[in-house]
């Protein structure tokens, strides 16, 4: 029995492979010439996150410029869904917010949702990382970003990169949080 169940494990594999995505680290920093161990590695740090944050941006700014919709809004409900991802190892998230205010396309009442949809070598993928906030935090909303699972995606204010969005938000932010009750 266990022979034909990795028969078909096997099967499945290859009937219906992934894509091969690989989050492959960047090469690491040379030293330079006198530089300590100390220096390299607060040198090292500081590098790695202006890139995260540049990666930030850039995704971002895909994203609002994909976005049929981009909203301030607050998570009303957070948790784990039933879907699994990477071989049932991991439970996917959802968040659903209610929007405050929009800062591009047409505004609409209500609330929208974001979820994980799967998972790659490089961590889960699909809601964005507002799908692990909690009740109450704000939130920036890109909603019509292919192809990123559901077609909508969250990010926390604090993690707000892109310039645009920056502005957009600070536009519209204040009048949109006075009119809101947690």
């Amino acid at each position: 029995m266990s022979r034909v169940r990795a028969l078909l494990g096997v099967t499945l594999v290859l009937a219906f492979p992934a894509p091969a995505l690989a989050c492959v680290p960047p090469p690491p920093l040379q030293r330079l010439a006198g530089e300590s161990d100390a220096d390299l590695a607060v040198r090292a740090r500081t590098f790695g996150e202006a890139e995260a944050d540049e990666n930030r941006r850039r995704q971002q700014s895909g994203w609002f410029d994909r976005a049929d919709r981009v909203s301030l809004a607050r998570i009303t409900a957070s948790g784990e869904i039933s879907r699994l991802l990477g071989m049932g190892s991991l439970r996917a998230r959802r968040v659903e917010a209610l929007r405050l205010g929009t800062f591009k396309g047409e505004a609409a009442p209500g609330t929208v949702a974001m979820e994980d949809v799967g998972i790659t070598s490089c961590g889960v993928y699909g809601g964005g990382t507002a799908r692990s906030g909690k009740p109450g935090a704000y939130i920036v909303t890109f909603e019509g970003v292919q192809p990123e699972g559901t077609g909508n995606v969250g990010v926390p204010l604090s993690e707000l990169r892109d310039p645009r969005i920056i502005q957009a938000f600070s536009e519209v932010a204040k009048p949109a949080l006075e009119g809101a009750k947690p």
